[in-house]
C-alpha cells in the first residue's frame, strides 16, 4: 500500500505535465509558425514630377497624376490560374522567428498609369525635330501642357514591389473551445526594390512593357487577420509609403533613355492564407505541431 502511494506521488507530476503539453494550444504568432498568403490589391498615388532623358531631350512634367488599373471582379479572372496574375495581386511567405515577431518576403504587383487629359507643367530642353507629334521643341520653364494618350503616354503595367517585412502580431479575440476563430492584428515595416514594366509613347514612338530594375521603396503596414481553425485566415492590409524610381528604362534599344520619379503611395489588399506550425513540441526536438 505504501509503495502504491509512493508511486502515485512520484508519477503524478509527470502526468500533469504531459496533460499540460497535450492541451497546449497552437498560437499563430508563436515562434516556429510559418505562413503564406495570396490576394488582390488597389493602390493610390500622389502627384509627382516625371523626368525623362533620352537622345536630344531632357525635360520634366510637374504635377502628373496617376491611378491604378485593376481587373474587373470576374470569377473567370480571379479564380482562373492562367489569368489570376494579370491583375494587381500580392503573394507573401513568412516565419515567426520569435513570439509575436515575423520576418517575411513577398511580391506586390501594383499598376501605375498616367491620368489622361490632365494639365502639367513642362520644363527642360528638347532639340528641334525630336518631337514631331506634340511639337515640343526648345527650352521650357513651367509651361502648361495638356497630356493626351493619343500623343503621349506613360505607365507601369507592372509596378512590382519586392520587399522584406518585419511584422508584430497581437491576438485580441478568440472564440470557441479550441479557439476556432481568432482576431489578430499585424503592424509592420517594409523595404525593398522596384521592378517596372514600363510603357512610353513619346515623339511618335512607343516601347511597351520594357522591364527594368527601377529603384526602391519604404512602407508601413497595418493588417487585420481573421483566423479559422488555426490553419486558415483572411487578412486585409492597409499600407502607405514612398517610392523612388531612379532609373526606369523607357527605350528597349537605348540604355541611355530613362525616366525618374518619386511619389507617395497607399495600398489596400485582401488575402487568403495558411498557417503551418513547424516548431517542436513536448521537447522532442523533432515533432512538428500539425
Amino acid at each position: 500500500m505504501k509503495l502504491a502511494v509512493v508511486l502515485i506521488a512520484f508519477l503524478l507530476p509527470f502526468y500533469q505535465l504531459a496533460q499540460t503539453h497535450k492541451r497546449k494550444p497552437k498560437v499563430s504568432f508563436s515562434k516556429g509558425t510559418f505562413f503564406g498568403y495570396y490576394g488582390y490589391n488597389r493602390s493610390w498615388y500622389s502627384n509627382s514630377t516625371l523626368n525623362l532623358t533620352g537622345p536630344g531631350y531632357q525635360f520634366s512634367l510637374k504635377g502628373m497624376a496617376a491611378h491604378d488599373l485593376p481587373n474587373p471582379l470576374d470569377p473567370g479572372i480571379q479564380l482562373n490560374p492562367l489569368r489570376c496574375t494579370t491583375g494587381q495581386y500580392d503573394v507573401r511567405f513568412g516565419y515567426y522567428f520569435k513570439n509575436h515577431f515575423a520576418i517575411s518576403l513577398g511580391y506586390d504587383k501594383l499598376k501605375y498609369e498616367m491620368q489622361n487629359g490632365d494639365q502639367v507643367l513642362l520644363s527642360g530642353n528638347l532639340n528641334a525635330g525630336v518631337d514631331t507629334v506634340n511639337y515640343w521643341s526648345g527650352s521650357y520653364t513651367n509651361d502648361p501642357v495638356t497630356l493626351s494618350n493619343n500623343t503621349f503616354h506613360y505607365s507601369n503595367s507592372g509596378l512590382n514591389y519586392i520587399r522584406c517585412e518585419l511584422t508584430r502580431t497581437d491576438q485580441w479575440l478568440a472564440a470557441g473551445r479550441d479557439q476556432q476563430v481568432v482576431l489578430s492584428t499585424n503592424l509592420g515595416v517594409g523595404f525593398g526594390g522596384l521592378v517596372s514594366d514600363n510603357t512610353l509613347l513619346f515623339a511618335g514612338k512607343e516601347d511597351a512593357e520594357y522591364r527594368s530594375f527601377s529603384g526602391f521603396a519604404l512602407s508601413g503596414h497595418f493588417g487585420i487577420r481573421f483566423e479559422f481553425f488555426r490553419h486558415v485566415f483572411v487578412q486585409s492590409n492597409f499600407s502607405g509609403g514612398y517610392m523612388s524610381q531612379t532609373h526606369v528604362g523607357t527605350r528597349i534599344n537605348d540604355s541611355n533613355a530613362f525616366a525618374s520619379q518619386k511619389f507617395a503611395f497607399m495600398q489596400f489588399d485582401t488575402n487568403v492564407g495558411f498557417l503551418f506550425y513547424i516548431r517542436p513540441t513536448n521537447n522532442c526536438n523533432t515533432c512538428p505541431v500539425w
